[in-house]
């Protein structure tokens, strides 16, 4: 009898031991960090989550920030992850680069540059650029890349003149010298200059203004849109983004943040968080500097 009940504890005992291995090799093989990525539906990108300088990324808020000893850092937040709101140049530059189903967009942590115009006041761009002055093409402009690109190029060449077009340029040496933590990984597009359709999916996704998400607004033929009571709680929702993230430059109010949309010959889009409330998606004349700010974003 006493054989026999020994051997039944020892079993129980294996099966407990067993079963404890079992838990554990689950949380050991859990991580919340991507791996590399690519494997379909498995570590998919969510709103807000932090992007890293390696290319990969994780759970906003739910892994450290900061890592030592010349390990990734992070450099931006995932904004959106719709393959329907990725803008068709996007997609091809990911593509060139192996990423065939691309994961999302990030917004960067810092700006590029304050206190800087769009370009010349004087001149309608030709394409990739056309009139953006409606709302409704606002909402529906998603090309910041191949917008950023073409004026780059023609920076690069010496055609257009770097402080002319300083909201460009800016975005084009952002990542390098005293913003060298935040290069952009080779497997991204690149930091651009958003679309106003891109920013509008900022404002909506990390600001949290849901009134974007209103078709009357999204399809609306006015050439600005204006909404009350909302530029505060907009800063508040973006900068509770950024806040554990050591570095990251919040938002404020009274400020502009170009888009790489043109709205005519004189003017370019914007948004505008007001001293008064308002957050008006609009226009401003090109050659604007003053609180005129960059805030980059690339895809992935």
């Amino acid at each position: 009898m006493k054989i026999e009940k020994k051997g039944r504890v020892q079993a129980r005992m294996w099966c407990v031991g067993v079963l404890l291995i079992a838990v554990m090799g689950l949380f050991v093989g859990y991580s919340k960090d991507s791996d590399d990525g690519t494997e379909p539906g498995k570590n998919v990108p969510k709103i807000g989550d932090y992007y890293y300088s390696d290319g990969t990324w994780s759970d906003g808020g739910d892994v450290a920030p900061d890592l030592k000893n010349g390990a990734r850092r992070v450099i931006g937040i995932v904004f959106q992850t719709d393959p329907g709101r990725i803008g068709a140049a996007e997609k091809a530059a990911l593509a060139a680069k192996g990423v065939t189903t691309p994961h999302g967009l990030v917004m960067a942590l810092t700006n590029a540059a304050e206190g800087c115009c769009w370009g010349d006041y004087r001149k309608n761009e030709p394409d990739p650029f056309s009139d953006v002055a409606e709302v409704k093409l606002m909402y529906g402009d998603l090309d910041g890349y191949n917008k950023t690109k073409y004026m780059v190029d023609k920076i690069t060449k010496g055609d257009y003149d770097a402080a002319t077009y300083a909201a460009f340029n800016a975005v084009s040496k952002y990542g390098t010298g005293e913003s060298a933590q935040f290069a952009a990984p080779a497997s991204s597009t690149g930091w651009f200059l958003p679309g106003m359709g891109q920013w509008w999916d900022i404002l909506v996704n990390l600001g949290g203004v849901s009134a974007l998400n209103d078709s009357k607004n999204q399809n609306s033929a006015e050439d600005y849109l204006i909404l009350e009571n909302t530029s505060q709680s907009a800063v508040d929702h973006l900068n509770a983004r950024l806040k554990g993230v050591a570095g990251a430059t919040p938002f404020s109010i009274d400020t502009y943040f170009w888009s790489s949309s043109e709205y005519n010959y004189r003017n370019a889009c914007l948004v505008f968080f007001d001293n008064s409330g308002y957050l008006y998606l609009g226009w401003s004349r090109k050659g604007s500097g003053g609180d005129h700010r960059v805030r980059s974003v690339l895809a992935f």
